[in-house]
């Protein structure tokens, strides 16, 4: 079952990102399908397997978190590491498209 987090951030010019989680490595899958995004609308685009591959990592290097982000290239890139990552204690972000290494 998906869950889904709105984010709000009244400062935002572009709000059309989100992410979702598509493996969590570190809690049996509690995390797996949690979805997060300031515009609704993309909820059917990420759940549909849109959106760019990213993973997250804590300091050592151990991969916590696997998903998938729609983004516009800029800060917002950092948002699934803002919101989920370092509340789990993740550290850095990699994106596939940079063979993932960290931001």
């Amino acid at each position: 079952m998906t869950t889904f987090k709105h984010y709000e951030n009244q400062s935002l010019t572009n709000p059309s990102y989100g992410f979702i989680i598509t493996k969590d490595h570190i809690e049996d899958g509690r995390m797996d399908g949690e979805t997060t995004t300031v515009d609704p609308a993309l909820l059917w685009d990420l759940e549909a397997g849109k959106g760019e591959e990213f993973k997250l990592y804590d300091g050592d290097g151990v991969l916590y978190y696997e998903g998938r982000m729609i983004h516009q290239q800029g800060e917002e890139m950092f948002f699934p590491l803002d919101t989920v990552g370092e509340s789990a204690g993740c550290t850095w972000i990699g994106y596939k498209s940079d063979h993932f290494k960290a931001l």
